[in-house]
């Protein structure tokens, strides 16, 4: 690239920083080097985890262990918690804020190559550290922070395992007061806690890659013209909500995405970007940055840019007046741009990974308070609707492909889904109890011949949480359904002879049993499969599985 100061040449790809007579030049090396050591301290950790996860065990936790052997839990792992917090602030006393706060970058991006590992574990856990290492460095005013430069990799790996064990800490102590566990000091301090239930609910809820209902596909041609013509497609229940988007925030996805393309394309133009890892296989992660005096090359209006910027970037709001389990402030997973001095930067992975997670998050209503204000609800909870009828429509369509299954068609091809009345054979029966109330409908209905059961699909698609506690909070409204549910398949089993005939089912003997299906899990799920009889648990992905 070019420096605009001086208009000397500045190769970006040196591996190391150096000497330069323009300060200028010096300083675009110098983000390439911060960013460097930030992915080569991740890097070195990832593959070292034990030995420097060991060190802090055996240098803080054991002696404190020993001295500290009658204090209660949660009061100790608190103190232990304040100590590296200490630690943590005295280890970046000196270095710039802003430096620190870019390295998140590098951290990002990490974490999203580790999705191409098949690893979604730890790419999950390296993203949730790069928000716990922003927000820690957030809540220090501004007199922690100094001119100092960063140099050393190893400081850089100790601040990353605090950072880590502050993490750790503090789930510790909100999971231990919310479910009311009785640890011993030496298990909350020394790993991360969680019982049977919740470690299943972390299967599903953090690590494990699901699959999406906000990115149903339907392979039968039938079933896609017959969504098509309902406007009940996924691409467009997201284009309606991407027309509210462009109302609320001054811009859509594709501007988002055009974004991205502007800036690539100005990058490589002028050679402002640079790779932060050495090759996997051929590939490298890659950083582009845009000074804010070519944004007008972007082909975009100055109002859609400003408005993208403002909204898209990565910055914590995290403050002292905040309490420490929000540490991870996962609502932050779909901002992607890095704004240092006068550039804007973004990771290739990162950044792409980032506008799918927003186009996903806005189509489910996740986070919408958070990203557009208490205005903003009918579109979005419209399109949760939707998806929550294509879920049923894709579970029918699932089944209809398996032996010794039978699904109520509508129809043609297209399965009998939101169902309000039985019918067929001379049989219609709305669904209504003795009062002549309406009851609700059926999501969707498999019969499963063989072991002659009617499996009543009820679909619910609660809105996700912003963290594991909060999640917790909305699981139980699950509760408040299972009556209603429960009505639905009392009213079955009282109309059985006309179901028998009306879907011309094999027998006359069939068992009523019903599948409750969650987009994600619900923590509350398999307790309520446990209490209530022929009820069965199920995440969408898990039917979709079985």
């Amino acid at each position: 690239m070019r420096c605009p100061k001086c208009n000397g040449t500045i190769l970006l790809n040196e591996m190391e920083v150096q000497g330069h007579d323009c300060d200028h030049c010096g300083f675009y090396l110098y983000i390439q080097h911060v960013l460097r050591i930030a992915t080569y301290s991740a890097i070195d950790i990832d593959v070292n985890e034990d030995k420097y996860f060991k060190n802090v065990h055996q240098r803080i936790y054991e002696p404190f262990l020993i001295v500290n052997s009658d204090t209660p839990a949660i009061e100790g792992a608190q103190y232990m918690r304040n100590f590296l917090l200490q630690q943590f602030k005295i280890n970046i006393s000196g270095y710039p804020k802003e430096d620190l706060l870019f390295m998140a970058l590098a951290l990002r991006e990490f974490a999203t190559w580790k999705v191409f590992d098949q690893d979604v574990w730890s790419s999950t856990h390296q993203r949730n550290i790069a928000h716990v290492f922003t927000n820690l460095i957030a809540l220090y005013k501004d007199d922690v922070f100094g001119i100092e430069g960063i140099v050393h990799q190893e400081d850089f790996i100790s601040l990353f395992v605090l950072a880590e064990e502050i993490d750790k800490l503090t789930n510790n102590i909100t999971q231990t007061e919310q479910f009311q566990w009785e640890p011993g000091l030496d298990e909350i301090v020394k790993v991360r806690l969680a019982n049977e239930k919740l470690e299943w609910f972390h299967q599903y809820f953090e690590y494990r890659d699901i699959t999406k209902p906000e990115e149903i596909e339907f392979a039968e041609p039938e079933i896609n013209e017959y969504l098509y013509k309902r406007e009940m497609t996924v691409e467009q229940i997201k284009n309606k909500v991407q027309q509210e988007v462009a109302e609320l925030f001054g811009f859509n996805i594709k501007d988002l995405n055009d974004f991205i393309e502007g800036i690539v394309e100005i990058s490589k133009r002028n050679k402002q970007l640079f790779e932060i890892s050495p090759k996997v296989d051929g590939h490298v992660m890659t950083v582009y940055f845009v000074f804010k005096g070519q944004i007008n090359e972007l082909g975009l209006s100055v109002n859609k840019v400003e408005a993208i910027v403002g909204k898209m970037k990565y910055h914590p709001s995290f403050d002292e007046y905040k309490t420490l389990d929000k540490l991870s402030d996962p609502h932050m997973d779909y901002k992607f741009i890095f704004e240092y001095e006068n550039i804007l930067a973004f990771g290739q992975l990162d950044s792409g990974n980032s506008i799918t997670i927003f186009e996903n998050l806005v189509t489910t209503d996740h986070f919408i308070r958070d990203i557009f204000g208490d205005n903003a609800t009918r579109p979005f909870k419209k399109a949760q609707e939707n998806i929550a009828n294509l879920m049923g429509l894709k579970i029918a369509a699932h089944y209809l492909s398996k032996n010794g299954y039978k699904v109520p068609m509508l129809e043609g091809k297209i399965p009998y889904t939101n169902i309000k009345f039985i019918k067929g054979n001379g049989v219609r029966l709305h669904l209504r109890n003795k009062q002549n109330q309406d009851i609700g409908d059926i999501d969707a209905v498999v019969i499963d011949e063989i072991n002659r059961e009617i499996i009543l699909f009820e679909i619910k698609y609660y809105k996700p949480a912003n963290d594991l506690g909060d999640a917790i909070n909305k699981d139980r409204k699950i509760f408040e359904d299972i009556d209603k549910i429960k009505v639905r398949a009392a009213w079955v089993e009282e109309n059985i002879r006309d179901v028998i005939k009306a879907w011309e089912l094999k027998g006359n003997e069939y068992r009523v049993v019903t599948y409750l299906v969650t987009a994600r899990p619900n923590y509350y799920g398999k307790e309520i499969e446990a209490m209530v009889p022929n009820f069965k648990y199920f995440t969408y992905d898990g039917v979709l599985r079985l």
